[in-house]
C-alpha cells in the first residue's frame, strides 16, 4: 500500500493530476533568455517592487533557517524551478550539469526526505544562517517581480561551520501580500569547485 504525503496535492495540474510536466524545452529557453537579461542589467532598480521583493526573501531565509520546509514549500508557485548552476560562464541547465535543478515535485520529494531523518547527510541536520543583501527587484513581464540579491549561507554540522557565497535570482508571481516564488537561481561564487554536503536547501 502506497501512503501519498499529503504535501504532494499543494501542485495539482489543471486536469487534477500531480506531475504539472512544465519542465519543457520552453521552459529552458526562458531560463536563458531570463538570465541573459538579468545579466545585462544596468538600470537602476524600482523601488516599490525592491520593497516587495525583500520582504518574500527574508520570509523565506527565516523559514529555510528555521527548517519550516512545508511552510517554505507553501511559498513557492506550482510551477517553480529551484536552481543551484554549477558553471556560472555557460549558464545553460540544458548543456551543463547543476548542482541541483529541481521542479516542485523534486523539491517535494526532498523535503520529505529530509522530514523522515533517515537522511544521513543531514543526521545531524545543517544549522544555518542566511544574510541577504543588496537587494534590487524591477516589474517583470506579466505583473512579476525580478529580484537580485546577495547571500551569504553560514553551515554548522558536526563540529565544523561552512559559508556559502554567492548572489541569486528570484522571480515572484502573485501579487502584493500573496507574492510566490517562481524561480531561484544560486550562483555561487566556487560553482564550478567541488561542493560539501548541499543536502540541506540552501
Amino acid at each position: 500500500m502506497v501512503t501519498r504525503n499529503p504535501i504532494v496535492a499543494e501542485a495539482p495540474t489543471p486536469d487534477g493530476g500531480e506531475d504539472a510536466g512544465y519542465v519543457t524545452s520552453a521552459l529552458y529557453e526562458r531560463l536563458l533568455s531570463e538570465a541573459a537579461a538579468m545579466r545585462a542589467r544596468t538600470d537602476a532598480a524600482d523601488g516599490a517592487a525592491t520593497e516587495q521583493a525583500a520582504a518574500v526573501l527574508y520570509h523565506e531565509a527565516r523559514l529555510l533557517d528555521s527548517r519550516h520546509y512545508r511552510d517554505w514549500l507553501a511559498l513557492l508557485s506550482e510551477d517553480c524551478i529551484y536552481w543551484l548552476a554549477s558553471d556560472l560562464a555557460k549558464l545553460d541547465p540544458r548543456r551543463q550539469s547543476a548542482v541541483n535543478f529541481d521542479d516542485r515535485r523534486r523539491l517535494i520529494d526532498r523535503v520529505v526526505v529530509i522530514e523522515t531523518g533517515q537522511l544521513r547527510a543531514q543526521d545531524p541536520p545543517s544549522r544555518t544562517v542566511r544574510g541577504i543583501t543588496n537587494v534590487e527587484a524591477w516589474p517583470g513581464a506579466g505583473g512579476a517581480i525580478d529580484a537580485r540579491s546577495n547571500i551569504v549561507i553560514w553551515e554548522h554540522r558536526r563540529g565544523r561551520t561552512e559559508r556559502y557565497l554567492g548572489w541569486q535570482e528570484h522571480q515572484l508571481v502573485g501579487g502584493a501580500g500573496r507574492w510566490r516564488v517562481r524561480k531561484k537561481v544560486i550562483n555561487l561564487l566556487d560553482a564550478d569547485e567541488p561542493q560539501g554536503n548541499v543536502t540541506f536547501i540552501l
